[in-house]
């Protein structure tokens, strides 16, 4: 705890499950997956992440509606778009704040696949 509230370490901690569940009910989809190419990431990721949904979802979809998902998933003009970019953080935390965020939640980014070691 910090001044009261959890550590980013402790949120982080809290949603680790999330990523591991494997259930017929649940379909675990990571933004930096379906972001493609305008925000940082790649295609071929976001072409596998919609068809995994539509497959989830039991849809019938061919290749060229596929596209057509994958096109209208990145809407800067959506209310809960920010900048749409991964990995935006590390351009905006100065030194002090991404030392902090090392000392509470290194591991976390790790285990969550955003990091590969300490060292970013």
């Amino acid at each position: 705890m910090l001044c009261g509230h959890a550590d980013v370490g402790t949120l982080c901690r809290a949603y680790l499950g999330w990523q591991k569940l494997s259930s017929a009910r649940v379909h675990a989809v990571h933004y930096r997956d379906l972001v493609g190419v305008p925000g940082g990431g790649s295609r071929e990721a976001q072409r596998e992440s919609v068809r995994g949904i539509v497959n989830f979802l039991k849809l019938d979809c061919n290749d060229a509606e596929i596209e057509k998902m994958c096109e209208g998933s990145y809407n800067p003009d959506s209310t809960t778009f920010n900048k749409g970019v991964q990995n935006r953080w590390k351009a905006v935390f100065d030194e002090g704040l991404k030392d902090l965020f090392k000392r509470y939640a290194s591991r976390e980014l790790i285990e969550m696949g955003y990091e590969k070691d300490d060292n970013w």
